[in-house]
C-alpha cells in the first residue's frame, strides 16, 4: 500500500512540475534560434571555406564506398551556406571579413606573397568576393526593396 501511495505522490509531483508556469524555458528559448542557425550555417561555411584551402579534396568512406569531393565543390558549398546565415541572422552580414583574414593567416603560414596567393588560390579569391557581393546584394535589397521599417535596427527593438 505505501509503494502505490509513493508512486501516486511522485506523479502528482512531476504533473505540477510539468504544468507549473516556471517552466517557460523551452518556449522562450524558441526566440533563439536564429543564433544558433546563424552560428551554425556561417562555422560551417568557414569551415569548408579553410578546408578547401589545406586540402584539394575531402573522401568519405561509407560501407565499402568512397565519396570524393573536390574543393571546387567545398567552395561551393561554403558559398551556398553563407546566404543561409544571412537568413538565419542578419548579423552574419558583419561576418564577411572574417574570409578574408583567413585567407591572409593561411598566406603567413604559408609564406605566400599576395601575388603567388592570388595565383595559386584564385577560386577562394572568388568565392571571398561573390561572399561580399552577396552582402552588399542583401544590405541592398534590405534598404529598398524588403523595406524593414527603412532601419538598420538588426536588433529588433522597435523603440526609438
Amino acid at each position: 500500500m505505501t509503494r502505490s501511495f509513493g508512486k501516486v505522490k511522485s506523479f502528482l509531483v512531476s504533473v505540477i512540475f510539468l504544468v507549473h508556469p516556471i517552466q517557460t524555458e523551452a518556449v522562450t528559448y524558441l526566440s533563439s534560434r536564429g543564433d544558433i542557425l546563424y552560428l551554425f550555417f556561417l562555422l560551417l561555411s568557414l569551415y569548408l571555406f579553410t578546408f578547401s584551402l589545406y586540402h584539394k579534396r575531402i573522401l568519405f568512406v561509407f560501407s565499402k564506398k568512397t565519396l570524393t569531393f573536390s574543393q571546387t565543390f567545398l567552395l561551393t558549398l561554403s558559398m551556398v551556406l553563407f546566404p543561409l546565415s544571412i537568413l538565419s541572422k542578419e548579423g552574419a552580414l558583419t561576418t564577411v571579413p572574417i574570409y578574408a583574414g583567413v585567407l591572409f593567416i593561411f598566406a603567413l603560414q604559408k609564406k605566400l606573397s599576395l601575388k603567388k596567393l592570388h595565383k595559386e588560390y584564385r577560386n577562394h579569391f572568388s568565392i571571398m568576393l561573390l561572399l561580399f557581393w552577396l552582402a552588399l546584394v542583401y544590405f541592398g535589397l534590405r534598404l529598398t526593396v524588403l523595406s524593414f521599417g527603412n532601419s538598420l535596427n538588426y536588433s529588433g527593438d522597435q523603440s526609438e
